[in-house]
Parts: structure tokens; sequence; C-alpha cells
């Protein structure tokens, strides 16, 4: 039976793994990907829109003209892509676990972003993508806290099931006690139920 925290290290590392090739991924759609215009012209202008909602507005306006796969990538997508990064702060980073701090990770994490393909002019900067990316962090910090709320809850179950001695092992450790000793199986798990309920505290 392995421990409640060699199974968080597990789940970190691998959280950890995915987040570095989302981020791989990532880089490439907003940077290099040709077939969404990703190609620098020294020459161009600089193109940049600063009033809220323009583009969005834009792209539902003309959506008989541009077609509806136009809008959804261009406002659901911008949302989309930025629901891991939220979850996988969330995940790797406890102290972020905040919807106004997952607000700020976002909107710095996206206004970098704008900010270099507005000056390598690969792309423009755009404030409607600083927002949608912003509210995409958040909505990756709410699915965290939905999926650790079933955890804790779990958790809980896991740790009354140990009170209402529906495990054996903890019954003989209660016996052992009593007697002034403790077998190396009823020690495990009583180690098992303290490191339970101590992530329980920490997360």
């Amino acid at each position: 039976m392995k421990s409640f925290s060699e199974w968080k290290k597990r789940i970190r590392g691998g959280t950890f793994f995915l987040f570095t090739v989302y981020l791989l991924c990532l880089t490439y759609f907003l940077f290099f990907a040709e077939e969404y215009g990703r190609v620098a012209e020294p020459h161009r202008l600089l193109r940049y829109n600063l009033i809220p909602f323009a583009e969005i507005s834009r792209f539902w306006r003309y959506r008989a003209h541009l077609g509806y796969r136009a809008f959804i990538t261009n406002v659901l997508g911008n949302i989309a892509c930025f629901v891991p990064l939220g979850f996988a702060l969330s995940v790797l980073c406890p102290r972020m676990r905040s919807t106004l701090l997952a607000a700020l990770s976002g909107f710095f994490s996206s206004l970098t972003i704008e900010t270099i393909q507005l000056l390598t002019r690969v792309g423009s900067f755009d404030v409607d993508d600083l927002i949608l990316n912003t509210l995409g962090v958040v909505c990756g910090w709410w699915v965290f806290s939905i999926v650790n709320r079933i955890r804790h809850r779990r958790e809980e179950f896991m740790i009354l099931s140990w009170e209402e001695d529906e495990y054996p092992d903890e019954q003989d450790y209660l016996l052992e006690k009593e007697k002034g000793k403790e077998s190396p199986v009823s020690v495990n798990v009583s180690r098992e139920k303290n490191q339970l309920q101590a992530s329980r505290g920490a997360a």
C-alpha cells in the first residue's frame, strides 16, 4: 500500500510532465503555427486593439460571413487554451490557489504573450485575447477546485471508514495498542491514516 505522500508526488510529477508538453504545444501554436498566420513579417506595421470586446463583437457581428468556426476559434479557443495553465499552476503551486491569484497569473502570462507577438510581428496585441486568456486560467482554477473538493470528500470518507472499523487492520491496531504492542501492519495503517489527515490539512 503506497503512502498518500508518494501518490501526491507522483501526481505532481505527472502534472509537471504534462504541463511541459502543454507549454511546448502552446508555444508552437502562438508563435510558429503558419496555418494560423504565425509568420514574422519585419516590415509589417504593428497591429493592436486596445478597445475591450471590440474583436469579439466584430467576430459575432460578421459571423455569417466569417463562419461560426472563426467565432468559436477566436473566443472559445482563447479560453480553452489557457484552462490547462490554470489547472496545472494550482497543482504545482499550492500558494496560488485562489481566484485572484489565478486571474493575476493569467493576466500577466497573456500580457507577456501578446507583447511578444506584437514586437516580433507574428501576431497582434489584442486586449480581448488578454481578457479571454485570463478567464481561461480562472476556469482552470475553478476546475481544480471542484476536483480537489471531490478528492477531499473521498479522503474524508476513507477516514470515516477507518473510524467505523471497516478496516480490520485498524481494529487490530487498537487492540494491540491496548496491550501495549503495535504490529508492523497496524503501524503502517496508522501511518497512512495520519498522512491522509495531514494531506487534507495541507491541500
